[in-house]
């Protein structure tokens, strides 16, 4: 069966994107912010506990789930309201492979603005090309 030269194009663009398996770029593979700024450090830890095994300890999606340091989830993109909405309520597949996200039931729903704020750090960090943390 012959296929047209697309195929390979959109090889191409999959594997320069990452590879969509999560992860991203070398540059997101590198990002290392440091440590998150004090009133930063609840959101940093909730993180760690309910996101980090699906998007990564970092943002950088080397998990079960996708990169939130993609510019998918940036501000422009995903308000903080649907991120929060995201969190409490699980969000349908749209833009990667990994399936559906499941509501966190066990987070307050009173700490996720904490959670929220911390993932803004962690992506305007990047976005910015610097460490924005303390080591």
């Amino acid at each position: 069966m012959r296929r047209g030269w697309y195929g390979g194009l959109g090889a191409a663009a999959l594997l320069a994107c990452g590879g969509g398996s999560g992860g991203g770029s070398a540059t997101m593979a590198a990002y290392n912010p440091g440590r998150a700024p004090a009133e930063l450090q609840r959101g940093a830890a909730l993180y760690g506990s309910y996101c980090a095994s699906c998007h990564g300890a970092l943002g950088k999606g080397q998990g079960l789930g996708p990169p939130l340091l993609d510019t998918l989830f940036l501000p422009a993109r995903i308000s903080d309201a649907q991120m929060t909405s995201a969190i409490l309520a699980g969000s349908p597949q749209r833009h990667w492979n990994y399936g559906a996200m499941p509501p966190v039931t066990r987070v307050d729903p009173a700490e996720v603005p904490q959670v929220v704020a911390y993932v803004r750090w962690l992506q305007s960090g990047y976005h910015a090309g610097g460490t924005t943390g303390s080591p």
